[in-house]
């Protein structure tokens, strides 16, 4: 009589990182511990290293994976509102999730991460008649962009406003009324792009 084939060692059958990263998603972003989690999906804390690296790994999983939601729709829209929208989820979505931040600076973010996002706006603008390499570069500016206001914003509020503490208002201590905006700079990106498009 043959026997049924041994089970691999270390995954439960039924468990996926789908499934990890849906439960560790309903802890909430912001409690998401190990143990607890391990607990929640009735298997050992080693067992969810073998989905994940350690818990600020676990976070930026399930945190890139919701952000995968929040891209841009065709809906017929320009070129232009493509790229205000995707500038807008963008910061939404840094400003809402800042361990996506320290993923990227500390380089545990892996190369996959935004792969899907750039792919569909790098489609999206070449279907407006924009080369690939330009869609490209036009992608990378616009998140180079927000980043960077994502950054002074959680700079603004974190050290420059309690410094300010006691005075009229932050721009009385010298801070620009417009620190933290990317929009700014964005629709000057966006006219210097029309202008070389136009030429």
């Amino acid at each position: 009589m043959l026997k049924p084939a041994a089970r691999p060692a270390g995954r439960p059958r039924r468990l996926t990182l789908e499934r990890v990263l849906d439960e560790a998603w309903a802890m909430g972003i912001d409690n998401i511990e190990m143990a607890p989690l391990a607990r929640r999906l009735g298997v050992a804390v080693g067992t969810l290293y073998s989905y994940v690296n350690s818990r600020e790994h676990l976070i930026f999983q399930v945190a890139s994976r919701r952000a995968q939601a929040m891209v841009v729709k065709d809906v017929g829209q320009g070129w232009q509102d493509i790229i205000r929208e995707h500038a807008a989820l963008t910061f939404e979505r840094m400003r809402g999730w800042p361990q996506l931040i320290a993923n990227l600076v500390s380089g545990n973010a892996g190369t996959h991460f935004g792969a899907e996002t750039r792919r569909v706006i790098v489609d999206l603008l070449h279907t407006r008649g924009l080369t690939k390499r330009v869609a490209n570069d036009l992608y990378f500016e616009t998140n180079q962009t927000v980043l960077g206001a994502v950054v002074a914003t959680q700079f603004m509020e974190t050290t420059l406003v309690p410094l300010a503490e006691g005075r009229s208002s932050a721009e009385a201590f010298g801070i620009p009324a417009n620190f933290g905006s990317y929009e700014p700079a964005l629709e000057r990106m966006i006219a210097c792009y029309e202008g070389l498009l136009a030429g």
